[in-house]
């Protein structure tokens, strides 16, 4: 049971709505977020210039700073963007895209090494591989990172 418990399991969303609702009910246990820009809003009714992706992440954003969020188009025009929203984003080049999502989840949805990072310049302080490495570690770091990573 605490098995079964401790597994990540991925959700899958048809509409914004639903999205919502799966966002509600486990936002204390997500480990990220990933939404193409144009999510329906209402799967009944396709609308080519909804943007319930980018009303999902602010949502998200709203109630966490901290959970990664991948964006991904298909719409070159959002390409840019960015640089003023909160989250990362993707071209959707089919070829390309599973490994950078792959990429991407390992790196930070908390599957890979972890990275201890100074507060201040946010340079690697020292990195993780295990559980036993993380506890060699804990004793050695400085206060203040691992301040920063708790509160994180």
């Amino acid at each position: 049971m605490l098995r079964r418990r401790g597994r990540p399991r991925c959700s899958l969303a048809q509409n914004y709505e639903e999205a919502v609702t799966i966002y509600q009910k486990y936002k204390k246990n997500i480990l990220g977020i990933i939404s193409d820009v144009s999510f329906q809003k209402d799967i009944k009714r396709k609308d080519p210039k909804c943007q319930g992706g980018i009303e999902l992440c602010n949502l998200v954003r709203s109630d966490d700073k901290n959970i990664p969020i991948l964006l991904q188009s298909s719409d070159l025009s959002y390409e840019n963007m960015p640089k003023i929203w909160e989250w990362d984003f993707f071209t959707s080049i089919p070829k390309i895209l599973s490994n950078e999502v792959r990429d991407y989840i390992i790196s930070n949805f908390g599957f890979g090494e972890f990275v201890f990072r100074h507060p201040k310049t946010l340079e690697p302080v020292a990195v993780a591989s295990d559980l036993k490495e993380l506890q060699q570690i804990i004793m050695k770091i400085p206060d203040e990172v691992l301040e920063y990573h708790g509160q994180q």
